[in-house]
């Protein structure tokens, strides 16, 4: 079985484009061995010292490398994709959000920003990768934000609701809708273009978006790969085409299967219109297939050389449905290469025209040499006529002749003197008279051609931010720069757009709101004076030459003094006037990424970091120390001085070094303290301290927020309501106690601050696993939540018996069920839980034996259960310093099935491109079990050890007195591997396997042994000794003047230890056969009780009662008759009256009394009816028929 591993950040980082082959730093960007530093090396070497000039694809790599190389960082080796999510699923199991004050006190809202107004020159909201309109509603429209998720309007594109803020991956590029059901959605997530958001492939959603769910092949082979394109078949709306990174792929059931039609990386796909048989492929090379896929044929003729061209789009019309558009850029500028045209489905083309450059950034085309076409990219045709299209690079351009000529019909220049589009344009879509345009500043829309287009983006809350800066003066007003965008100047929502360009860090002063600090990439500062209405260059002798997110920062004692990160501390009394340098280190090369000034010392105590120094002064910069040591690896990611203490201070780390987030220290830096704890293992990327608070301290990471403080034993999620995203940066808004985090794709959020913990706590624990070796220990991992950092275990019958760890190890004696109580507190309170930890040493042990070849962070295993559960779960092997080892791992396992599967990130298995390793997995006996070498991105070995027999149960049961609990079921389990549990009715699960004091009734038995294997069975317990009362008489008619005397019997009766009878004059008697004189005439009622014990029974006769003159009292008499009787589970009920009645009620009671059928009848003389009575228990019943005049009733028997 073979699959492609799921990369974290595996658009993140590695693939700018799937064609852009020519430069040698994309290629390598492909292979995911292909360590970073080679790649930037790359890079560097291709592009040399050739200038900066717009259009050029150069910001582009340089946003993808400076995204990750702090999550690469010392290494440059990049884990799977989905790393950050697990990890983050991992702490949400253990400790689960809704139990603790963090995330009752988080309540997290949007800001915006929902529109904008402009100042600058390329305002819009965000990225806009794809655009769906719904085929049933033309009103409702869908667009894939590539770090935003997709949304939804229902009313043209007014308003906009969003689809996919819960889940694991923010970006969309690709959207299919169902056109017999609108509410089944295909999504293709991450980011197609520019690669820097998370994919997990396809995901499929039935309820209109409202849950999604993945839809991956069963190879796996789409499982974490990049989605370009979807579409449905125009007349089978259950097959869906993929096209991929990983390939064209088909599905006929609605993606639950998959099958591959074309390997290789495809970036655009169509189906001839009217003919979904022929379709076309084209990635720097076109494919066409007439049989739905089964052969393909590579067109050339008329084409360029694949090697020429970096990236190829297609379009088709049903206006004539031979047309086949093909355009292309050139490899090595990015600009245009070509326009070409087919007229016979793609059998052959021609070039239609290569000038000018519609890829470039100008008006007219006329630069020949610039262009991004690797990263924007798009083209479409008109449905009706197929001469009319539109191609979009930097800007969209319209030909009207097929493309021989060009028109510009809208620049990224605002405001242009043609229609405004943010630049760089993603994707183009005709839906009626409606032309759609996504590009980095959103959704725009043109009804008439092209000549004019309307941003529909307001509303989306897309923005992907680095830093934001608030006002404590005014709370509304945020500052914040953005990727693509510019910054903008957030005010109640609206963000006024004051640069353009990348944003950056950005500041406004405390102490006047109208002074505002803004930056582009690589510290291009302005200063505000006006509220960013106009802006001055500040920093000039720096300008331009520092990290891509240069660091600033502000006294916030003096408004006029600001330090900034070059590849020196540079400072400025002047608000940047003038400004020079205060330090002199020598870094090598590298860039300053983080500044802090002590805010209650800001003229002398400074802080400023690389990566992987950072150094401090307490004398304004006349001297620094460097004050590294003690400090872990990993890329530092932001510096953050305690409000009253100068020399207190956390630092933060981004990348993947597991325990290696949280640093603090209380000496300025002499000495430091990992205050990392439970953190999940995710790139953590600022730190905010809570002033006034117990050294409350916010963090935003790869994946959310999380707090801690002093009175807490570790960290909690701080994130209800906040979309799974990327934090880049935190503030604090005093005045009105919110916390505002600036996201990377979902704009700005709010939420109000922790509150002090005014609960006790909650205690909780979990332990490592059921299945170990003998003389192994169980590790238990505390999960407790609003606790102090202070714990008290008991383990009674283990190694040690008591502790005081947060997460200690305890070994056992032998298997068995041992009880472990964990007691915490905090100010408010003490809570405790006590837990029977099954403890089962597996006899079976066996040799895992993993040579690892060279290639870095090669492999991971897993070993499942029958059952599919991860018993065994390895890191990542292949770090620094583990090539070419053989690592041996003892595995125990009780008798059963298992499940191995080999993981290889490199796609390479264990051989031969980068030396020979191979795993093997041996029994006690030395014989192989598993074995494997040459085994590509993924292996999966099924095997047995001492298979069991079959587990089997069985009961025996011991039934309750009547109307007692004092019944019992024990049950008897065979089979298995013999650690069994047992439980009943879903309940609690025990090691005894007998359940005492049950009343009567039905139970559902569970056994399941220690492989987590299950049967079940059902026990009845029966009450006994029920007593059951049948009263019958002489006579149900009696005649007053012949008497009037009846005579009753209780012998049909059962189990009756005692009599009670009551008649009509309230009277009783406790014979068993007594007899009652009447007295006047009418319906009445007579009813014996039988009791023994604590139970009883009823029954009830209706005897009519006669005067011998009154003749409607003969009249008002029937005849029932019961056929057959005893009846099984039908019978036939018939009824003769004596006159045509009203309103008969017909009713059927069992021997409790309880009423089991009625029904009422009007104007009816006979009665005649089939009752079903397969669903009632055997006993004795007795039917009634009665009005006000009458009652008559008759008994029979079920059997």
């Amino acid at each position: 079985m073979k699959f492609v591993t799921i990369w974290l950040f595996a658009t993140l980082g590695i693939l700018l484009s799937s064609s852009l082959s020519a430069q040698p730093w994309v290629s390598k960007m492909h292979n995911r061995s292909t360590n970073f530093y080679d790649i930037q090396q790359a890079f560097n070497a291709d592009w040399g010292n050739k200038p900066y000039t717009r259009g050029n694809g150069w910001k582009q790599y340089k946003r993808w490398e400076a995204f990750w190389e702090p999550r690469v960082f010392p290494h440059g080796i990049r884990p799977p994709q989905n790393y950050a999510w697990k990890e983050h699923l991992k702490f949400q199991r253990t400790f689960p959000s809704s139990s603790n004050t963090g995330a009752r006190n988080a309540n997290w809202t949007p800001m915006g920003p929902f529109s904008w107004t402009n100042s600058s020159y390329n305002p819009g909201m965000g990225r806009v990768n794809a655009i769906a309109e719904d085929p049933n509603d033309p009103n409702t429209i869908y667009v894939g934000a590539p770090a935003g998720g997709c949304w939804k309007s229902t009313d043209g594109g007014n308003t906009w609701t969003v689809l996919t803020d819960h889940l694991q991956s923010l970006g969309v590029s690709a959207i299919a809708i169902d056109y017999t059901n609108s509410d089944v959605i295909y999504i293709g997530t991450g980011d197609d273009d520019a690669n820097d958001t998370y994919s997990i492939g396809l995901l499929k959603s039935t309820d209109g978006g409202t849950t999604w769910h993945e839809v991956m092949p069963s190879s796996a082979s789409i499982f974490g790969s990049k989605i370009f394109k979807v579409i449905i078949h125009p007349t089978d709306h259950n097959t869906v085409f993929l096209a991929s990174s990983t390939g064209c792929h088909k599905s006929t059931d609605g993606g639950t299967t998959w099958s591959l039609l074309h390997s290789g990386s495809w970036r655009d796909m169509e189906l001839k219109p009217g003919d979904p048989n022929t379709m076309y492929l084209a990635n720097q090379s076109f494919y066409r297939t007439t049989n739905g896929g089964l052969t393909w044929n590579l067109v050339n003729v008329g084409l360029p050389q694949s090697s020429s061209i970096n990236r190829a789009e297609i379009a088709v019309s049903a206006a004539d449905p031979n047309y086949v558009y093909f355009v292309c850029g050139t490899s090595g500028n990015g600009s245009f290469y070509g326009l070409y045209r087919s007229t016979n489905s793609g059998t052959s083309f021609s070039l239609q025209a290569n000038s000018p450059n519609i890829f470039a950034s100008g008006m007219t085309g006329s630069n020949t040499t610039s262009g991004q076409s690797w990263y924007d990219m798009a083209i479409v045709a008109s449905p009706t006529n197929a001469n009319e299209i539109y191609i979009g690079g930097i800007n969209v351009w319209k030909s009207t002749d097929g493309g021989l000529t060009y028109t510009i019909k809208s620049h990224w220049y605002y405001p242009p003197t043609v229609g405004y589009t943010h630049a760089d344009i993603h994707t183009l879509e005709i839906f009626g008279n409606k032309l759609y345009c996504g590009s980095d500043g959103g959704i725009f829309k043109s009804t008439n051609g092209g000549n004019s287009f309307v941003d529909l983006s307001a509303g989306l809350s897309i923005s992907q931010f680095y830093k934001i800066g608030g006002s404590e003066q005014v709370p509304h007003k945020i500052i914040g720069g953005t990727q693509d965008n510019g910054c903008n100047l957030l005010n109640n929502g609206v963000a006024l757009h004051t640069n353009g360009g990348d944003g950056m860090e950005t500041l406004i002063s405390p102490f006047d709101s109208l002074v505002v600090y803004t930056s582009s990439q690589y510290g291009g500062f302005k200063r505000s004076i006006n509220g960013g209405h106009t802006f001055t260059n500040i920093f000039p002798s720096k300008s331009g030459s520092g990290a891509w997110v240069t660091p600033l920062a502000m006294n916030p004692q003096d408004n006029d003094m600001l330090l900034a990160g070059f590849d020196q501390v540079y400072l400025t009394l002047d608000r940047g006037n003038s400004d020079s340098p205060i330090s002199s280190f020598n870094l090598g090369g590298d860039l300053l990424r983080n500044i802090a000034i002590a805010p209650s010392d800001g003229y002398t105590h400074f802080y400023a970091g690389t990566y992987n120094q950072i150094f401090a002064t307490a004398n304004s910069g006349s001297s620094w120390t460097d004050i590294t040591a003690g400090l872990p690896s990993s890329a530092m990611s932001s510096i953050t001085v305690h409000p009253n203490n100068p020399l207190k201070l956390w630092v933060t780390f981004s990348g993947f070094q597991a325990g290696n987030k949280v640093y603090r220290s209380d000496d300025g830096g002499t000495t430091w303290v990992n205050i990392s704890s439970n953190l999940p293992n995710i790139p953590v990327n600022c730190l905010i301290y809570q002033t006034g608070s117990a050294d409350g301290i916010y963090i935003g990471t790869d994946v959310g927020i999380y707090y801690t403080d002093t009175l807490l034993a570790g960290w909690q999620q701080y994130m209800t309501g906040l979309p799974n995203v990327i934090v880049n940066d935190l503030e604090i808004n005093y005045t009105i106690g919110k916390i505002r985090a600036g996201t990377y794709g979902r704009g700005i959020w709010e939420s109000p601050i922790k509150q002090p913990v005014t609960t006790p706590p909650t205690a909780n624990f979990g332990y490592s696993t059921h299945q170990i070796c003998t003389t192994d220990s169980i590790e238990f991992s505390d999960a407790s939540v609003d606790h102090a950092p202070n714990w008290t275990w008991h383990f009674p019958g283990g190694s040690p018996s008591t502790s005081t760890a947060q997460n200690p190890k305890v070994v056992y004696p032998a298997t068995g069920i041992y009880n472990v109580t964990l007691i915490v507190q905090n100010i408010n309170g003490v809570d405790s839980i006590t837990k029977a930890v099954p403890v089962s040493y597996q006899p079976n042990i066996l040799d895992f034996n993993l040579q690892l070849d060279n290639s870095p962070i090669d492999v991971a295993w897993d070993l499942q259960d029958n059952a599919g559960n991860v018993i065994y779960s390895s890191p990542l092997f292949g770090l620094s310093g583990q090539n070419n080892q053989l690592i041996h791992t003892p595995v125990c396992l009780a008798a059963g099935c298992y499940r191995l599967i080999m993981i290889d990130i490199a796609s390479n298995g264990l051989c031969c491109s980068n030396g020979s390793g191979y795993y093997l997995l041996t029994d006690a006996n030395g014989d192989t079990l598993a074995f494997g070498t040459n085994y590509g991105n993924r292996d999966t070995t099924d095997f047995c050890v001492n298979q069991p027999t079959p587990l089997s149960s069985g009961t025996s049961i011991t039934h309750t007195d009547c109307g007692l609990s004092n019944g019992s079921i024990e049950v008897t389990a065979l089979g298995g591997d013999g650690n069994f549990m047992y439980s009943i009715n879903g309940g609690a699960a025990q090691a005894s396997n007998i359940f005492n004091n049950l009343s009567a009734g039905s139970y559902t038995v569970m056994v399941e042994d220690g492989q987590g294997i299950q049967v079940s069975s059902t026990a009845v317990i029966n009450s006994l000794n029920n007593p059951i009362a049948v009263a019958s008489a002489s006579a149900t008619s009696i005649y007053l003047n012949q008497g009037g005397i009846a005579n009753f019997f209780s012998t049909n009766s059962t189990n009756a230890a005692a009599y009670s009878w009551k008649f009509p004059d309230n009277t009783t008697s406790t014979q068993a056969d007594p007899s009652f004189t009447f007295t006047t005439d009418g319906v009445q009622q007579v009813i014996l009780t039988v009791t023994n014990g604590a139970c009883s029974s009823s029954d009830t006769l209706n005897i009519t009662v006669i005067d011998n003159l009154d003749v409607t009292k003969v009249e008002n008499t029937a005849n029932i008759s019961i056929l057959p009787n005893p009846i099984q589970d039908k019978f036939l009920l018939d009824i003769e009256f004596m006159k045509t009645q009203e309103a008969i009620e017909i009713v059927i009671h069992n021997a409790l009394g309880q009423r089991v059928f009625w029904q009422e009848v009007n104007q009816v003389k006979t009665y005649q009816q089939q009752i079903h009575f397969g669903n009632e228990p055997n006993g004795v019943y007795v039917v009634t028929v009665l009005n006000k005049d009458m009652a008559v009733s008759k008994r029979f028997i079920k059997n």
